[in-house]
């Protein structure tokens, strides 16, 4: 919802209806994961009514698992205060690099700096800290990436992602570097620099569980193996996509029609992918008339 800060309280107005519409009643959950986009944007008080909203129908199981990505910039001691009493624990900081040369690269709007104080004021508050990171970036050598990786993992995170920067056809960076404004980074070195993060990672206790995601011990995203799992998840939001068993299915529908389940879901596969519209404005408007 970049630039139509108009659109936040219709926004949160659909998720609350998209919840009552697909669930039917509250369910509890053993992960949640607040993220897809920047949830720490929101202003204290949209952020306390996104929570209450989420407390109701999505309650946490104790001992669960609640992750909430957040933009370093966002990461104030008040918004973070009211996602620790909100629940929240495990934070997944979009930091992208260390390097502020790189951080230019990519257009993010905060500073090597700006990331450092954001982690230690997230530990401070929360048991689990997650670092996002690029490389790949157009430009970005090997060496520079192996000091990028490495002074990631010294700070007091307990798990971190690092993906390839993938280069797609009709991005800005593709238009730019096609007009030699930037240089890719090519495939061999993108391979070395893959094996670069496993090394540093293993050097310093993470164990890689996914393609990209490495953690210390006891630290895994629990969420993020629920899909890797094939385990049933639900979504809500703008291009949210949820995997859901026919039972679960037929199960909700029946709830909400007052009849037996074995009327639904007949023809539905075992499990069943829902996808929801991308764009915000059709979503609220979809949600206002009972579609997603």
């Amino acid at each position: 919802m970049t630039g139509r800060d108009d659109l936040v309280e219709a926004y949160l107005d659909a998720l609350e209806l998209e919840l009552a519409q697909q669930l039917g009643e509250p369910r509890m959950v053993e992960t949640l994961f607040l993220g897809g986009g920047t949830p720490s944007y929101l202003s204290g008080p949209q952020m306390q009514r996104l929570q209450v909203i989420l407390g109701k129908w999505l309650p946490l199981e104790p001992g669960g698992e609640y992750s909430c990505e957040a933009n370093p910039l966002d990461c104030t001691a008040e918004q973070l205060d009211l996602l620790r009493d909100s629940g929240v624990n495990r934070i997944s900081l979009g930091g992208q690099s260390l390097s502020d040369r790189k951080l230019q690269v990519l257009e993010r709007d905060h500073r090597s700096d700006d990331l450092v104080a954001a982690v230690h004021r997230c530990r401070e508050r929360f048991p689990a800290v997650s670092l996002d990171l690029i490389f790949a970036a157009p430009g970005e050598c090997l060496d520079e990436w192996r000091s990028d990786i490495t002074r990631a993992l010294d700070l007091p995170i307990q798990h971190v992602s690092a993906y390839g920067l993938t280069v797609e056809r009709g991005s800005a960076f593709y238009g730019r570097v096609q007009k030699d404004e930037l240089t890719e980074v090519d495939e061999d070195t993108q391979l070395e620099m893959y094996r670069a993060t496993q090394a540093a990672a293993a050097s310093k206790g993470f164990e890689q569980y996914e393609v990209s995601n490495y953690a210390l011990p006891g630290h895994r995203c629990r969420h993020n193996e629920t899909y890797w799992l094939g385990q049933p998840w639900w979504a809500v939001g703008p291009g949210a996509a949820s995997f859901l068993p026919e039972t679960l299915i037929a199960e909700t529908q029946a709830s909400q029609a007052g009849c037996s389940s074995s009327a639904y879901g007949a023809h539905l596969p075992a499990m069943h992918r829902r996808v929801n519209h991308r764009s915000t404005t059709t979503y609220i408007r979809r949600m206002h008339s009972g579609r997603s």
